[in-house]
């Protein structure tokens, strides 16, 4: 009997040792696991952060600035006034008048790069005065100024026009 006892004490002690050690091993395993997901999980937000982010960036760059309405200043050092009637996403169209001794009126048509903020114009109407505008608008889109370009003799003029 007491080799029974005995017996079962070592059995119990042995079972019990051998419960504690796979436990532990367990344990150990599942902290593993447990931080293999946590770095997964965190990497995986990290990840679409980044991506919220970008998207962001892109709307905000690829948005189009409202272009339409009247804007004033210089061409050449004359008074200007530039009316942009029309504004289908980055294209646009409107009038030019340019009051040199013989005021200039011409209708334009033109592009904005929204990522950029660079405008290209050309003048519609025939005339021995027509041209191209290149330009920037400005960060906050009040104003918008560049270099004209003849296309007869390509002589270069400056204007700057504020929105008004």
């Amino acid at each position: 009997m007491k080799t029974n006892i005995k017996n079962n004490l070592a059995f119990s002690v042995f079972v019990l040792l051998i419960g504690f050690v796979i436990f532990a091993g367990c344990e150990k395993k599942t902290d593993a696991v447990k931080e293999e997901v946590k770095q997964k999980v965190s990497k995986n937000i990290d990840e679409i952060k980044s991506k919220a982010k970008n998207m962001e960036e892109a709307k905000v760059v690829t948005s189009v600035p409202d272009l339409k309405g009247v804007w004033q200043g210089k061409f050449d050092k004359r008074n200007t006034k530039l009316v942009i009637t029309e504004q289908n996403g980055n294209a646009f169209k409107g009038n030019i008048t340019i009051n040199y001794r013989n005021v200039i009126k011409q209708k334009v048509e033109g592009a904005i790069n929204p990522k950029t903020k660079k405008i290209t114009m050309k003048d519609l109407l025939h005339s021995r005065y027509k041209g191209t505008y290149e330009g920037t608008l400005s960060e906050d889109g009040k104003t918008f100024s560049g270099i004209f370009t003849m296309d007869v003799g390509k002589k270069k003029f400056q204007f700057s026009l504020s929105r008004k």
